[in-house]
């Protein structure tokens, strides 16, 4: 028997143990195939963390005000009709006069809901403003109101029975407003009286994103008081969940 025979010699009967030049070869392009696919599927990742969100981003950002929208001209007219409830009072107190000037706000944000936060709502509200030109025999003082010397003051329902001499009327607002001598509407639509009653968080991009659908901006007297009257109603609200690309901690998708 030869030693090729026993696997001992230089011919086809060398051992794999042996390193039989003929292995190496596959070897080395099984392994290149697998640094491939590693390195193909490391590079997905990546490319999935950074366009992932920009595509969730930009796809939310152009179907969520739509959607919004499509919701607000639903729900715009039942608000409006709503608001007799708190006009009728305020009206009554003021000789069944009518609001002078009436404007609406839209407004919408995101906000995280559930006790982690494990998931966003786009959300969005009407803010009316309702003015009432005071006539000359109602004094109103407007007490102390927001910080950045803002052009109104708050009020409440004894002060406006006092200034009125009538007592005070049921479903009255448990807190109004005066106007200190604003010149226009825009100068008491400011960030904390449209936003005063949101989240903390949400009240820079809810203002960012007010619009003006009812009513419009318009000069006032600074010389005389007007009593204001805020009303707000959500009108939108929809889950649009996470982050994509993102592990463990739920961020606003928007």
């Amino acid at each position: 028997m030869s030693l090729d025979e026993i696997g001992m010699g230089d011919g086809p009967g060398t051992s794999d143990t042996l390193g039989n030049p003929g292995h190496r070869p596959r070897r080395r392009k099984w392994m290149r195939i697998m640094l491939i696919t590693s390195a193909l599927i490391l590079v997905a990742g990546i490319l999935f963390i950074i366009i992932a969100p920009q595509v969730q981003k930009a796809h939310l950002n152009r179907t969520m005000p739509k959607q919004a929208q499509a919701a607000r001209e639903e729900a715009l007219p039942a608000f409006e009709n709503s608001l007799g409830v708190t006009r009728g009072p305020v009206g009554s107190m003021l000789d069944d006069q009518r609001p002078n000037k009436s404007l609406t706000y839209s407004m919408c944000w995101t906000e995280p809901k559930g006790v982690l936060a494990d998931s966003f709502h786009y959300n969005c509200q009407f803010t009316t403003l309702d003015f009432y030109e005071l006539p000359d025999d109602v004094a109103l003082t407007p007490q102390a109101g927001p910080a950045g010397d803002p052009r109104y003051g708050l009020t409440y329902p004894d002060a406006l029975a006092n200034a009125t001499g009538k007592p005070v009327a049921p479903n009255l607002p448990s807190m109004m407003f005066v106007t200190d001598q604003a010149a226009n509407t825009d100068e008491v639509a400011d960030s904390w009286m449209l936003t005063e009653s949101l989240p903390s968080h949400a009240a820079s991009d809810a203002f960012d994103t007010k619009e003006l659908v009812a009513g419009a901006a318009s000069e006032l007297d600074p010389g005389r008081s007007h009593l204001v009257l805020r009303h707000t109603q959500p009108y939108f609200d929809q889950d649009i969940g996470c982050r994509a690309g993102v592990p463990l901690f739920c961020n606003s998708p928007m």
